[in-house]
C-alpha cells in the first residue's frame, strides 16, 4: 500500500505547486487573451489533478488509515482507535475540500462557456453539482455534530451554504452583462482558497514552526479564508465597478 500511497502524495504535492504557479499569470493577464487562456487551462488541469489525487488520498485515510500511515511504535488498542478516528476525520475534511475544488473549477469553466454562448445558464449539470455540494456539506456538518467536532460543523455549514447559493444562482436568470465573468472569478478564486486551506492544515507544523497550542489549533483551517476572501473580493471589485 505504501508503494502506491507515497507516489500518489508526491503527485498531489506536485499538482498543487503547479496550480499555484499557474495562478498568477491569468490574474494579471488581459481577460480572454491568448496568455490568459493558455495558462488558465494549465491552472485548471493542475487544480483538477490536485483535487482528484486528494480525493484518493482521503479515501485511503478513511478506509485503511494505519496501512498508509503506519505508526512508528506499537499502539495500544485505545491509542490505535484514537489514531484511526483522527485520520478518518481529517480524511473527511480533505475529501470535502477536494469536492469543493472540483465544483469550483468546473463552475469557473462552465461560466466562460455560458459567457461565450457555448453552454446554457442553469443547466442540469450545474444544478446537480450545487445540490451535491449542499448535500455533502450537510453530511459533514451532521457528522461533526455526531463527533462533537466544531470544525466539521462549521466547514460543513459553510460548504452547504455555498451549495445553496450556487443552486439559487443557477435557478435565477442572469441579466447582467458580465455575470458570467464574475461567476468565473468567484469560482476560480474559491478553488484556490480551498486548496490553500488543505495545504495550510496538512503543513501546519512546517508553516508555524511548531505544534500550535490547543486554543490556536483552528488557525490553519481559517487563515486561508480570512486572507483569501477579502483579497478575492478586492480583485473582484475591479469588475463590479466596470473596469476592464
Amino acid at each position: 500500500m505504501r508503494e502506491f500511497y507515497l507516489p500518489l502524495v508526491t503527485l498531489h504535492i506536485a499538482a498543487g505547486v503547479a496550480s499555484l504557479l499557474t495562478l498568477v499569470p491569468p490574474l494579471v493577464a488581459r481577460k480572454g487573451g491568448a496568455w490568459h487562456r493558455r495558462i488558465g487551462w494549465a491552472f485548471v488541469a493542475a487544480m483538477t489533478l490536485t483535487a482528484v489525487s486528494g480525493l484518493v488520498i482521503a479515501g485511503l485515510w478513511i478506509t485503511v488509515p494505519l496501512l498508509v500511515k503506519p505508526p512508528a511504535k506499537l499502539l495500544s488498542p485505545d491509542e490505535a482507535a484514537a489514531r484511526i478516528a483522527m485520520m478518518r476525520q481529517f480524511g473527511c475534511f480533505l475529501a470535502y475540500l477536494g469536492v469543493l475544488i472540483l465544483q469550483s473549477v468546473t463552475s469557473g469553466v462552465r461560466a466562460v462557456a455560458v459567457g461565450r454562448r457555448r453552454a446554457v445558464h442553469g443547466a442540469l449539470v450545474d444544478r446537480a453539482m450545487a445540490v451535491f455540494v449542499l448535500g455533502t456539506g450537510a453530511a459533514l456538518a451532521i457528522a461533526g455534530i455526531y463527533h462533537s467536532s466544531v470544525l466539521m460543523i462549521v466547514f460543513g455549514a459553510i460548504g452547504g451554504l455555498g451549495g445553496w447559493r450556487d443552486l439559487r444562482y443557477h435557478l435565477r436568470p442572469q441579466t447582467e452583462r458580465r455575470a458570467w465573468l464574475l461567476r468565473h472569478l468567484d469560482s476560480m478564486l474559491g478553488a484556490v482558497i480551498a486548496a490553500l486551506t488543505a495545504f495550510s492544515v496538512f503543513n501546519a507544523d512546517r508553516l508555524f514552526g511548531a505544534a500550535l497550542p490547543d486554543d490556536l489549533a483552528f488557525l490553519p483551517w481559517v487563515l486561508p479564508t480570512l486572507i483569501g476572501v477579502p483579497a478575492a473580493r478586492a480583485y473582484r471589485a475591479r469588475y463590479t465597478r466596470g473596469e476592464k
